[in-house]
């Protein structure tokens, strides 16, 4: 069956080994992980904006039906 799989690090206290494991089509239908998901990306583009233009500023939109598109989606574009 497919889904997304999360591996805990190893060698944290407590840490047994257990493999969490939540199928994608579930995983889509809860719109706290997918906001949560968003979130993530959201971050990670700023740091890779911000390392490759630090002059510049951008700006972010996350939205559902974005430019028409389906479910959530994530835009950005640089300020002036």
């Amino acid at each position: 069956m497919p889904g997304v799989y999360f591996q805990p690090p190893v060698g944290g206290r407590g840490n047994r080994g257990v493999v969490a494991w939540m199928a994608a089509d579930e995983a889509v239908e809860q719109d706290a992980l997918l906001d949560a998901f968003g979130g993530v990306l959201e971050h990670f583009w700023t740091l890779a904006l911000s390392s490759r233009f630090p002059e510049r500023t951008f700006r972010f939109e996350r939205a559902d039906g974005l430019f028409n598109e389906e479910g959530p989606c994530l835009t950005f574009c640089q300020e002036r």
